[in-house]
């Protein structure tokens, strides 16, 4: 069972590691630094500790960021904090053992705070039998209670592997959003194999919540990531508009026109100011 908890050594912050990553990945220092919390944590948890299993797609959602921007980082890790799925210097940032204690700092060792625990729990022992024929009937229920709790602590968990259980087609959809349109989007990621997980799904749906308020039809957006081959939503690129001339350019034109008109002594002729007769 993993630990609830990691270890962080002090120069961490400060690493040069992370900038040679942000370099070769060309992303900013600070989601470098994000992207290895996140992996150091997944690693605690694993059940082979110091083994990385988070998804790009959960990174890149947990982090607001594209999925190229999280593979640019991971693959610039390889080999410098990063040896396959496994976190480089993991058993010896991240030992099994706890400290064994430090006259210097008061920490006590495990055999020590084991001595300790078992020391409590004689003293407790001693005072429930002193107390026993006086609530004989509330000692019961107290037994009853700590062996349904032992029982309870004892039950192994297994372990849901990620992303088996999840139909992101299932998943409640807003009323704005058209079940076929969504039906599409997820059945193209399972085709390409990257089957939407339960987070992913919550992400995106927020995001095409996000880009209605923009003013993008979700059904758009949707055509247009399918048709891109993209793994994330992206709304369709809006064409600028073309530049109406300015006053002075129509200002300059009309001049121009007046003046051919005068210099060649045509009668009166229609352009943009009106009828102008050039014949005086």
């Amino acid at each position: 069972m993993a630990n609830e908890w990691l270890r962080l050594w002090h120069d961490m912050p400060n690493d040069p590691k992370w900038r040679t990553v942000a370099r070769v990945s060309a992303q900013p220092i600070a989601l470098v630094q994000a992207v290895y919390m996140h992996l150091l944590v997944d690693a605690s948890r694993s059940v082979t500790r110091g083994h990385v299993t988070v998804t790009t797609e959960d990174l890149a959602s947990a982090l607001d960021v594209t999925e190229d921007a999280i593979e640019a980082i991971l693959a610039a890790m390889q080999g410098r904090v990063l040896d396959g799925q496994y976190l480089s210097g993991w058993d010896k940032r991240q030992p099994k053992r706890e400290d064994t204690g430090s006259e210097k700092t008061g920490a006590k060792s495990a055999v020590q705070r084991k001595r300790d625990q078992r020391e409590r729990e004689r003293s407790a022992a001693q005072l429930d039998e002193s107390r026993q024929c006086h609530d004989e009937s509330r000692e019961v229920t107290l037994d009853k209670d700590k062996e349904e709790d032992k029982e309870e602590k004892n039950t192994p968990l297994t372990p849901r592997k990620r992303g088996s259980a999840f139909d992101a087609s299932t998943i409640d959809l807003p009323d704005w959003l058209d079940q076929e349109d969504w039906q599409c989007w997820v059945s193209e990621r399972r085709a390409r194999k990257k089957p939407i997980t339960e987070e992913g799904a919550r992400r995106q749906l927020q995001q095409l919540a996000q880009y209605r308020t923009e003013g993008h039809r979700p059904a758009d957006v949707i055509a247009n990531s399918i048709a891109g081959g993209y793994q994330g939503l992206f709304p369709p690129r809006t064409q600028p508009r073309a530049r109406s001339p300015s006053r002075a350019q129509m200002m300059a034109d009309w001049n121009a026109e007046l003046g051919e008109v005068l210099a060649e002594g045509r009668r009166a002729t229609v352009i943009d100011m009106g009828t102008i007769d050039a014949t005086h």
